[in-house]
């Protein structure tokens, strides 16, 4: 899929932009209305006893709705003739809306309930009603109502608030918030991707890339809102995170093509290149934050559900947009990528030239001195995450309220005056529902109602028969807004009580009002703020072992599919949980304890319960961004060692050094965007943007660059250790992020490399670009044994899919399986000598092939015939004869060229260079060659499970070429049982050699690359007249083939 990605960039750039700007275009067009479509409600779980109390209530008392509430303050008092006449006209006319219920008002309830609805200072009165309909129409309602109704006259002055209006309120809120963020965010984030690019073309890519995964991510949510509700507040999310995610991705992907410009790839190779490792990162990194946020929909509350869908969109969009729509912004601009440089005078955040060392760069050495001092470094800074997070033991959990908004918000100030100037308003009553109590009559309630009134803390208890104080009738007396009814097998009473909110005294209240026995035994269910707050708090703490176990398995399960550790999946959780720390510790200080001024924010003294849930699910996901680039660019440095004792500790110090530029830029931008949250009115936000922001700064800093470094030194080579159960798991579903051609230490699997197609070698006439494959192994997990082609990518793609639905409950319905997946097979042994026969040479047939030989060619008694130049090609292998000789279908010709390679590899062991690849220039130079051609055939795209390398070089005269087998069968033997490493442009491979076979004219030998699940070549060499065949075939089933090859090729030359 990168493959052909980056072929499709590099072939129609403009096609892609132009897709990519449609779809942008009827996204923005579907998307934008989605804020009409949201709710501001979902914190409560409907299967809760209190929300089933609230229904019932609803359902058949008619005491459900949405609660608008109206101040009237004159300086006449609240019962004077002003105030009284602005009153009973508000009542008269919310009495006449079909829309309204259970209107009633300081002027309209009995005399002995009025003083309860007067304010203290006499001032005051109250209109208190109920809007039916739903969430959505309770707010439109409520729009509409205060709009018409609620406006200052005749000196008495109206101010609206209850649920409706402060849900109508923060959803209009939240709009100028949206707009505010993004004025904010945008302007510094563009400025900041300025300064580390360089040039304001390349600083607009990730803005452009942003702008898509956030109209993508709205339209998916709009879609989503037409079946089920969705928070407003997801909205916010999925501004902040589409943009900071979008520009995290398009980052690493410039950054990593400036890279490859700067080892001297051509801009295509350099592209191609960059998509088949920074391109699977961002998948593999879209992949893990998905998951994770994923499992909020495990929770029953649809607010906590909605950001789950919100969370999975964008970052599906971001990642989609980042890796589609930057390769071809990438091609389509070209050298105007780095057009207007506005600071030319300052190095750019930008890889390091060629020339540069990375032992010179300043990370490294960072890095180096981290784990010099790893134990007091990991020590104190565990000790101060710890320390920061400390608060957070005294956290307390509470319902949100009008306070989320701001001071000038109408809803806040009806809020603070019923806090302030109404007492008996600020007694947090409980309802106590009886649903199914056929045989209940008035005295049983009664008795029930003055049982209820002796438990300690309730002031009153409100029932049809009357008021009960302390288990006794409160004659003439009933509390305002305390209603109580008997009907149709169904009654309940109201409870005021003065036990404080969100302390042990309100939940041991509500265990001692359960406990009070009811008529007949029937069951009784509560509602009311304690009673929600006690039943959300449950709702989530009874999922939070099952979604914290689900988070922790998939980043495990991930980075070890990664790494093929068993032990760094431990650490990431480990590193992701310490992240948090701090976000957490800091929200307690500043939000419930409110220091800093809680910045901005009035304190409440608690946090609400969905919180801190939200802000793990969310920034865990984000921290294995970081963990992401991190450790597979560190895995990719160790597998190149070989895993000796300083080879952990030098991985780990480059590592660091080629990503920590990265990371810092991408955190400082992902900090921007959320921080803009931090300007929102609305203190959810507030506190939500606040917490996300102290999470990514501790970890893009405290975490990845001191304490992984420091953790990492001290485990020393236990990194990467796995038990051999978990090691063949690895080989045989593992992948990982690497340059192509990178092998791997020890057990651990790589990513087998990736050829370059023809259509991208245009702009090389005439020169296949082996330096993205190496060795000829395909890029991409290869078929089994006598399974097609395919077969076991759409098993495996079957098995990912399946197990992430279990895990998440359907909530993604994407799993994104990198192309290129890693593979580890078993090194296939070499043929035996009893079983290989070397072909013919030019006089007669050679014997059964040895271990020392036992066969040559009798001496020709004439001149052998030459073999012209131009007849070289058409000697070659067609397709057909190499799928014959393969056991394979559809094998192609993949281009040639003529000459030596000119790939440079070089090896551990020199003399073994020519063993390992054919016509290399140091191998063949000075040999008195006088043409080459080469050319490869394989299976058509990058999954290809045979591959052929072949070549055949002409000298002046029969005794030359086979002078030069002859020079070259001592040094393949002397290669045989021996493991080398070679390298191409400092990207190592390690292969290990079989046993050396034949005799000249015509030698073999088999040869394993370590870890790649028995990718096996065979290299034959053979002169015939005077030509010499170059020949190394490539498979998981590879005996002779090799050698058949040579055997035909010598046959065609010799026709």
């Amino acid at each position: 899929m990168l493959h052909a990605i980056a072929r499709l960039a590099v072939t129609a750039p403009r096609r892609v932009i132009l897709g990519a700007v449609l779809v942008m275009i009827a996204a923005a067009i579907f998307g934008v209305p989605v804020i009409k479509s949201l709710s501001s409600g979902g914190g409560l779980d409907p299967r809760a006893e209190s929300s089933r109390a609230s229904a019932l209530l609803s359902d058949k008392f008619d005491q459900g709705g949405t609660g608008i509430l109206i101040t009237v303050t004159s300086d006449g008092g609240a019962l004077g003739p002003q105030a009284k006449a602005v009153g009973t006209d508000l009542v008269r006319r919310l009495q006449n809306s079909e829309h309204v219920r259970q209107v009633s008002s300081t002027w309209t309830v009995p005399a002995a309930t009025a003083a309860s609805l007067v304010s203290k200072d006499g001032k005051t009165g109250l209109v208190s009603a109920s809007i039916v309909g739903s969430e959505t129409d309770a707010q439109l309602t409520a729009k509409r109502l205060v709009e018409e109704l609620v406006h200052d006259r005749d000196g008495v002055t109206l101010r609206a608030g209850g649920e409706a209006v402060i849900n109508w309120q923060v959803n209009a809120q939240t709009q100028r918030d949206l707009f505010f963020m993004e004025a904010l965010a945008l302007p510094l984030s563009f400025v900041v991707l300025v300064w580390v690019f360089g040039g304001l073309v390349a600083g607009a890519v990730p803005v452009a890339v942003g702008f898509s995964a956030i109209l993508g991510a709205l339209a998916s949510l709009r879609i989503i809102a037409l079946f089920t509700n969705v928070s407003i507040f997801s909205l916010n999310l999925t501004v902040a995170m589409g943009m900071a995610l979008a520009v995290d991705y398009t980052l690493l992907i410039l950054s990593r093509y400036r890279d490859e410009l700067a080892e001297g790839h051509p801009r295509d190779r350099a592209l191609t290149r960059t998509m088949l490792t920074a391109g699977r990162t961002v998948l593999f990194s879209a992949m893990t934050v998905a998951l994770s946020m994923a499992t909020l929909v495990l929770f029953p509350q649809f607010f906590l559900k909605s950001f789950a869908y919100a969370g999975v969109a964008v970052v599906a969009f971001a990642a989609a947009a980042a890796i589609v729509v930057t390769p071809a912004a990438i091609m389509l601009l070209g050298s105007r990528l780095d057009s207007l440089n506005i600071r030319r005078w300052v190095t750019r955040l930008r890889p390091a030239s060629a020339q540069r060392q990375p032992k010179l760069w300043s990370w490294y050495r960072w890095t180096k001195a981290v784990m010099r001092r790893s134990v007091p470094i990991g020590v104190a800074v565990t000790a101060l995450l710890l320390l920061l997070g400390s608060p957070f033991l005294n956290v307390r959990w509470g319902f949100a309220d009008d306070r989320i908004l701001p001071s000038s918000a109408s809803a806040r100030q009806v809020g603070d005056e019923l806090r302030n100037n109404f007492p008996d308003r600020g007694i947090p009553n409980i309802t106590a529902v009886l649903p199914d109590a056929p045989n209940l009559t008035s005295a049983e309630l009664d008795a029930y109602a003055a049982a209820l009134s002796r438990v300690p803390q309730v002031l009153w208890v409100s029932a049809p028969g009357g008021t009960f104080v302390d288990g006794g009738r409160r004659q003439g007396w009933r509390p305002a807004s305390a209603p109580s009814a008997m009907k149709d097998r169904s009654a309940f009473v109201t409870i005021g009580t003065e036990a404080p909110l969100y302390t042990a005294a309100a939940d041991a209240q509500l265990d001692r009002l359960h406990a009070v026995p009811t008529p007949g035994g029937v069951p009784v269910q509560l509602t009311g703020v304690a009673q929600s707050n006690r039943d959300s708090v449950h709702a989530i703490s009874s999922r939070l072992p099952l979604v914290l176990t689900l988070i922790a398995v998939i980043t495990m399960a991930l980075v070890f599919l990664l790494t093929g550790s068993a032990v760094l999946p431990l650490k990431a959780v480990l590193m992701n949980t310490f992240s948090l720390t701090a976000a957490f510790g800091a929200l307690v200080w500043v939000f419930q304890e409110g220091h800093l001024g809680g910045l901005g924010t009035a304190a409440t003294g608690t946090l609400g319960v969905q919180l801190p849930v939200l802000l793990f699910c969310i920034a865990f996901g984000l921290s294995m961004d970081y963990e992401v680039f991190l450790i597979s660019r560190i895995r990719e440095y160790w597998a190149a060692t070989d895993g000796g004792p300083d080879a952990n500790d030098e991985s780990v110090a480059l590592g660091v050094a080629h990503t920590a530029r990265v990371i810092t830029a991408a955190a400082l931008i992902m900090a921007i965007s959320f921080s803009a949250l931090m300007a929102a009115q609305v203190s959810f936000m507030r506190l939500f943007g606040f917490g996300l922001t102290v999470a990514v700064l501790a970890d893009a800093t405290l975490v990845r660059m001191l304490l992984v470094p420091a953790f990492m030194h001290m485990l020393g080579r236990v990194n990467w250790w796995a038990p051999k159960p978990l090691a063949q798991l690895h080989n045989r579903f593992g992948f990982t992020e690497n340059l192509p051609g990178i092998a791997t230490a020890k057990t651990e699997p790589m990513v087998l490399p990736r050829t370059l197609p023809l259509e991208m070698q245009r702009t090389v006439p005439f020169k296949l670009d082996k330096t993205l494959y190496r060795g000829g192994a395909p890029a991409a997990q290869p078929a089994e044994r006598n399974q097609k082609p395919g077969e076991k990518r759409k098993r495996l793609i079957t098995t990912g899919i399946v197990v992430a639905v279990a895990v998440v409950v359907g909530a993604t319905g994407f799993l994104v399986w990198p192309e290129g997946q890693q593979t580890t097979p078993k090194a296939t042994a070499p043929p035996s000598t009893s079983g290989a026969t070397v072909p013919a040479g030019p006089s007669g047939p050679s014997g059964p092939s040895g271990s020392s030989g036992t066969s040559t060619p009798p001496e020709p008694t004439t001149p052998p015939p030459r073999v012209a130049p131009n007849r070289l090609g058409a000697i070659l292998l067609t397709p057909a004869e190499a799928n014959a000789i393969m056991g394979a279908t559809g094998m192609q010709d993949q281009g040639s060229f003529s000459g030596a390679d000119t790939n440079l590899f070089t090896t551990s062991i020199p003399d073994c260079l020519g063993a390992a690849h054919i016509v290399q220039t140091a191998v063949y130079s000075g040999s008195g060659y006088t043409a080459i051609r080469v050319d490869v055939l394989h299976q058509p795209g990058n999954r290809y499970t045979h591959n052929i390398e072949q070549a055949v070089a002409t000298f002046p005269s029969a005794e030359q070429a086979l002078a030069f087998v002859k020079a070259s069968a001592p040094k393949w033997k002397a290669c045989a049982g021996k493991s080398v490493v070679d390298t191409l442009r400092g990207v190592p491979t390690r292969w290990t050699f079989g046993d050396f076979v034949g005799d000249v004219p015509t030698i073999a030998m088999m040869y394993s690359r370590q870890n790649a699940r028995g990718w096996t070549c065979q290299r034959a060499l053979s002169a015939v007249w005077n030509l010499v065949i170059d020949v190394k075939a490539c498979g998981y089933t590879i005996n002779n083939q090799g050698l058949q090859a040579v055997d035909k090729i010598a046959t065609k030359a010799t026709k």
